[in-house]
């Protein structure tokens, strides 16, 4: 979805965001205030029409969002999702009068990168933390399939449970083939899920080039490998982009995660689903 919450990152320039909301927002079907579309990948994974609105102008009226709601159920949405800043409790309103309710709360954490964690650029084996390579997309696979559960696809009982897992070890294969995934591995003869510990996806925002980590996940919670792979993102990011944005849910441990490795919370928002 498409964030004006943009704005509020530390160093963002305000004409490149406006550039990169004009650029996107052009992508999408507009009904005046409010601009949405169809996730085809959402569609097809779940076997059910998903749509979004993913541009949630603040000036958002009753009529706008209506003529989008029938944009998006003549377009075969039964789903629609939307996600609204937390801080905009009139736009929240709005969304619950029309039927959508809250699944999470996703906050936005930043900071800068910074040196000094080790890992290994490339992909190697016997590196304690270093690049996936092909050969762990199965470990990754298992990881990402049971990691989840504070999302808002698991939130949503009407989307099967099973479904949900499967697309977050969809979604972290997509990034092995299209970012920079690093992982924890395990001691040789001690190596579970394939050899991979943990994971986390580097990638960054194609327009504006703000880092950002997507997906990070572990076998085992509480054993410091959440925080060795932020330490290592952070690194790898270290001379590659001025700042670096990660999302998690309010009621997520991992919240406590990311304060511990010095990111500061920037903002939150809600998501929201509407079952037409």
């Amino acid at each position: 979805m498409i964030d004006s919450a943009y704005y509020r990152v530390p160093g963002a320039k305000p004409a490149l965001v406006s550039a990169f909301l004009k650029k996107e927002c052009a992508k999408l079907h507009a009904n005046g205030t409010l601009f949405s579309r169809m996730r085809e990948w959402d569609s097809k994974h779940f076997g059910v029409g998903v749509g979004s609105i993913d541009y949630l102008d603040s000036r958002a009226n009753a009529k706008d969002l209506n003529t989008a709601l029938e944009w998006l159920k003549k377009n075969g949405a039964k789903c629609v999702f939307a996600r609204p800043p937390a801080s905009d409790a009139s736009l929240t309103a709005l969304l619950e009068k029309a039927g959508f309710r809250v699944m999470d709360c996703l906050a936005t954490f930043g900071g800068a990168p910074r040196d000094g964690a080790e890992f290994e650029e490339t992909a190697n084996e016997a590196a304690k933390i270093g690049a996936a390579s092909q050969a762990d997309e199965r470990g990754i696979r298992s990881i990402a399939a049971n990691a989840f559960q504070f999302d808002h696809f698991h939130a949503d009982s009407r989307f099967p449970k099973t479904k949900s897992d499967s697309l977050f070890a969809e979604w972290a294969a997509d990034c092995l083939h299209k970012k920079t995934v690093l992982v924890e591995r395990g001691e040789r003869g001690q190596r579970t899920s394939g050899g991979v510990e943990g994971f986390v996806t580097c990638g960054f925002d194609s327009f504006l080039h703000f880092g950002r980590i997507d997906l990070i996940a572990v076998k085992t919670p509480r054993k410091g490998i959440g925080r060795r792979l932020v330490e290592g993102a952070l690194s790898w990011f270290h001379g590659k982009t001025s700042f670096v944005l990660v999302g998690t849910q309010t009621q997520n441990p991992a919240t406590r995660l990311y304060h511990s490795a010095g990111l500061a919370p920037l903002f939150a928002q809600y998501s929201m689903h509407c079952w037409l």
